[in-house]
């Protein structure tokens, strides 16, 4: 069959659990890359290159904990667990860890600023080698396209939202503090997303599947 209309796919619950987890994934990696330097020259008074070098090394965690993450992820699928287990395990645990984000304007020293915001960002790879699995594999080939499509359109949302709300908190109160919070609790919007409304990570069985092509 030809599969099912973009249509189809919005009015399945799953398709919108997977598209608020991924905007609160996407979130937290906007909130880095547009506003953490300045967090880190602004209120840590950080100089640019001290502010280049460590702000590098989130991106560095995020990366060797998605590679390993998918990798264990994978083999213990293999072993015999359930997909919908693992992948939504990684998937919002990984969101959850990514909470910790909330210490990081909360510690006193710059080392366990950065500390902080390296555990927070470890987790995010358990999201990030997890999340495509999940949506591609509820969609089915026939359906795959459409869905990473619309998922893709909702998720990047966040490249708006994220950089928008913490200019207009940062400007408002002259702090990062609440922006940091807005993270923390646009991560456990995701953490539910996954949990009640993808909630199984099994593939659809479209009407339009089942007709002669």
């Amino acid at each position: 069959g030809a599969g099912p209309g973009l249509g189809e796919i919005l009015r399945v619950r799953a398709a919108w659990g997977t598209f608020l987890g991924h905007f609160a994934g996407n979130y937290f990696l906007y909130f880095l890359v547009t506003w953490l330097p300045s967090y880190l020259v602004m209120e840590r008074q950080f100089s640019m290159q001290r502010m280049a070098v460590l702000g590098s090394l989130p991106y560095v965690a995020i990366a060797i904990a998605a590679i390993n993450a998918g990798w264990f992820s994978d083999r213990w699928i293999q072993r015999g667990f359930s997909p919908t287990k693992v992948r939504i395990l990684f998937a919002a645990a990984g969101l959850g860890g990514s909470i910790v984000i909330v210490l990081v304007p909360l510690m006193p020293s710059h080392g366990l600023a950065m500390a902080a915001l390296l555990l927070a960002c470890i987790p995010h790879g358990l999201f990030s080698a997890n999340v495509w699995a999940i949506s591609q594999t509820i969609a089915g080939p026939t359906a795959a396209g459409k869905w990473s499509g619309l998922q893709n359109c909702f998720s990047n949302m966040a490249g708006v939202v994220a950089p928008a709300l913490t200019g207009f908190v940062a400007s408002r109160t002259g702090k990062f503090y609440l922006a940091f919070v807005a993270v923390a609790c646009v991560q456990v919007v995701g953490v539910c997303a996954y949990v009640f409304l993808v909630r199984r990570v099994e593939r659809m069985r479209w009407p339009a599947d089942a007709e002669p092509s």
